[in-house]
């Protein structure tokens, strides 16, 4: 059996699938969100872990077994957050993609970093929504040299903040 999960921007999605791809069963949840004190829009990533492993028991639960082969994982466009690497746990919270509270970010490095050398480091155009600039400025109050730090293989050092 394979389960599938999508989480995404309105629900959260966990189904039980047979190796041909029979369906089994589905279950969802509706995306939780939450807005920090400064104002920006995230979602608690405990909270998001949780829902999704009482999904992933449900939907085992109604197969009557627990012989799992594989499983798929799919997530809302360029939503993600940092992990502390030493101690397992969300370094960030996590902002979704509509979040647009990075405007600001995202134009300054547009104005600092080539497109061209953007696009061939990271296969993306820089946008509000992207994890960098979400992550690098005012949305999460985080410290921009940190960010650089983690991010410097990405982006030269040529932003004022590297």
């Amino acid at each position: 059996m394979l389960i599938a999960i999508d989480i995404g921007t309105t629900n959260i999605k966990a189904g039980l699938f047979e190796d041909d791809g029979t369906c089994i069963t589905t279950t969802s949840r509706q995306t939780k969100y939450e807005t920090h004190n400064e104002g920006f829009t995230y979602i608690d990533a405990q909270s998001l872990w949780d829902t999704l492993a009482q999904l992933i028991k449900e939907v085992i639960g109604l197969s009557g077994t627990g012989r799992v082969r594989a499983v798929s994982i799919t997530s809302m466009a360029e939503s993600g957050l940092l992990l502390n690497r030493n101690a397992g746990i969300p370094a960030t919270e996590i902002i979704p993609w509509f979040e647009s509270s990075s405007i600001k970010q995202a134009d300054f490095i547009n104005s600092e970093i080539d497109p061209f050398v953007q696009f061939c480091q990271t296969g993306l155009h820089m946008s509000y929504n992207m994890d960098w600039p979400n992550y690098s400025g005012s949305a999460t109050g985080m410290n921009c040299s940190f960010i650089s730090q983690l991010c410097g293989y990405l982006f030269p050092p040529i932003l004022p903040f590297a």
